[in-house]
Order: C-alpha cells, then structure tokens, then sequence
C-alpha cells in the first residue's frame, strides 16, 4: 500500500525525529554540529520522496518540492535550547548556578576554555550569560541575533552548504 507523503512527515516526526532531538536541548553545539543536523533532515526527505543520489536534485530542487516544510532543522534545536534555558533559570538553585558559571572558589584549568552550553545561546542571540538569564526569569522571549541563509557554493565540485549570518 502507498503511503501519503503527509503522514510520512508525521510518521518520520514521530519515529526518528523524537529520537533524534532527545536530550539536544542539554546538549553543547558546534557549527559542524548544525550542519549535520541539518543534512540529516535533508536526507529524511530525500528517502520520503525517494530520490537516490544518482538523480543528483540539489538542496535548492528539494526546498521547492517540498514547498519549505522542513522536517527538522537547527533552528528547531536553536529553539528547544532556549525553552530550556528559561525554564532553568526560573527553577533556581543548582540549575541557575550550573548556567552562570563555575561557582565561586574554583579554578578553571589550564588550556583553552570548553565551550559551555550557554555560549552557545549567547552566540547566537548576541547577549552575555547575565542577560540571558535575567530576561529568562523575566519571560522575555530570546530571539536569535542571526538568521541562517542557505547559501550554496556552486563552484566547487559538489554543492556545498554554506551558512551565513545576517544581523537583524
């Protein structure tokens, strides 16, 4: 039996992205990170709609097949970090402390600094740990500094994604 392509998008939703962002809103992202999020929820269409890689459709081809409807995007990740991040910051205690920082009589190690899970929202919505939690216990919606644009370099041998950031 054939299956609609609307409820393979809520069966994929159901399925595989439920397993997929598990826990991502804890998680501590890098810009390769992303970026495999992102192809993986490209890749999730593809096998809906059946294309192989020997069609050679391009990313741009398939936003327009699909008519923008992305599955799953870092931005739904962007999102999830956020939410939690409020929701932290207004239950206080130990959770607040862990998202200001190292509490106070320790010593940071030698070498270059992690990168923590809050520089990941302060990069991206452009305010420092301070603020953001001030205006998560607040209620103050954090919205995000940059936008991601698809960009495609058509000149190398493949299209590779590229992202750019736009101030807004």
């Amino acid at each position: 039996p054939r299956v609609c392509s609307d409820m393979k998008v809520r069966l994929a939703k159901a399925l595989i992205l439920s397993r997929v962002l598990y826990g991502a809103s804890t998680l501590t992202l890098k810009a390769g990170d992303l970026k495999k999020y992102d192809s993986l929820g490209r890749s999730i269409w593809r096998a809906m709609l059946n294309i192989r890689w020997q069609d050679h459709v391009s990313n741009e081809r398939l936003y327009e097949m699909i008519g923008g409807r992305w599955c799953f995007s870092s931005s739904d990740i962007i999102r999830r970090k956020t939410m939690w991040l409020g929701h932290a910051a207004r239950q206080g205690g130990i959770a607040r402390a862990v998202i200001g920082g190292l509490p106070a009589g320790t010593r940071r190690g030698p070498g270059r600094p992690r990168l923590r899970w809050v520089d990941n929202i302060s990069s991206w919505s452009g305010l420092p740990s301070v603020e953001l939690v001030e205006a998560s216990i607040q209620h103050v919606e954090i919205k995000p500094k940059i936008n991601v644009h698809h960009q495609y370099n058509l000149r190398s041998r493949g299209l590779r994604r590229v992202l750019s950031y736009e101030e807004t």
